[in-house]
């Protein structure tokens, strides 16, 4: 029972220290050994990590192009008023 409990807890996201306080366990090293992680908890987590990976990829990407075009923007912008002021 106190593997169950520990482990729908967890699911529930239940605060470590609320869990410990209903199962008696003092310490978080007594909640951990009383607790199991199944494959699809462990599959789970681990496709949390590669969508936020892959997330973090795309907006560096997008930051970074979004960088390029404000820089060449901005040289071109200065170019342009250069041979506008160069006509004149």
């Amino acid at each position: 029972m106190r593997r169950t409990f520990q482990d729908l807890a967890r699911e529930a996201e239940v605060k470590d220290i609320v869990t410990r306080a209903i199962s008696g366990h003092a310490t978080e090293e007594m909640q951990r050994h009383y607790s199991t992680v199944n494959d699809m908890e462990m599959q789970e987590s681990i496709g949390k990590v590669i969508f936020l990976s892959r997330a973090r990829e795309l907006l560096e990407n997008r930051r970074s192009k979004t960088m390029s075009r404000w820089y060449r923007g901005g040289t071109e912008s200065r170019n342009h008023k250069k041979r506008t002021a160069n006509r004149a």
